[in-house]
């Protein structure tokens, strides 16, 4: 009977939740409206086409963005931020680090794979590079760890970057970073998204917390691990 009652409880109310998904679906849009037509007048915009991202792969940024962030400001905020990411990642891709032909090469292929917005595809490079440089000099891991922040920025996952922060971490205690450490990571995530409306640094900011939690080896530490992570949420 229980399942029959839900049933028909579904059933009535399936009108409504079509409107309103019809309703979101319209929000989104009318977001994809605004942050399209605002692109094409950004000074980052420009500089991105300037370095060879055209203007579809630069629009190819709004749609994840206006799924994400129901705030027109913040919308605002983050479209700049990830043109100017891109257009990092291209100069870099363009210039070299200085880090040896292997890293150069990398970063001209992650360019390259960006400037069609494969930041999946860039993402795997990186993987596959840092698995390369297992054995070589932290400096040329770190630089790789900063590039491939950088193409998860772009593709808004909060769980990939949040994994590098956390190695680039660890790398640069040589061992396993400490928890203050870790904890004023966090905080810098979360603050940032608090203070300048970023959502994304703030999916960053709980997912680090989420795996800090999994670091903590006493009651004491669970119990600050599960503060922050509150607060993030």
């Amino acid at each position: 009977m229980q399942i029959f009652a839900d049933t028909e409880m579904i059933a009535r109310l399936q009108p409504a939740l079509e409107r309103q998904n019809l309703k979101e679906h319209g929000k989104t849009q009318d977001m994809v409206a605004l942050l399209t037509e605002r692109l094409g007048t950004m000074e980052a915009a420009q500089k991105a086409q300037e370095a060879g991202i055209s203007l579809k792969v630069l629009q190819m940024l709004v749609a994840p963005i206006a799924g994400d962030v129901t705030d027109a400001q913040s919308a605002l905020i983050e479209l700049t931020r990830a043109v100017e990411i891109a257009v990092k990642v291209q100069r870099e891709g363009a210039v070299g680090a200085n880090h040896g032909e292997f890293v150069d090469e990398v970063l001209q292929r992650v360019a390259e794979l960006s400037r069609e917005s494969d930041y999946s595809g860039a993402g795997a490079e990186i993987n596959a590079a840092l698995a390369r440089e297992e054995a070589e000099s932290a400096a040329r891991k770190l630089r790789l760890i900063a590039s491939g922040i950088e193409t998860a920025t772009l593709e808004r996952n909060p769980d990939r970057i949040a994994t590098l922060l956390l190695c680039r971490a660890d790398l640069e205690a040589g061992g396993t970073a400490t928890l203050p450490k870790l904890r004023a990571l966090q905080d810098e995530w979360y603050e940032r998204g608090r203070d300048k409306g970023l959502n994304l640094d703030l999916e960053v900011s709980i997912v680090l917390a989420s795996k800090m939690r999994e670091r903590a080896t006493n009651a004491a530490e669970r119990g600050a691990m599960l503060n922050d992570l509150g607060l993030a949420l």
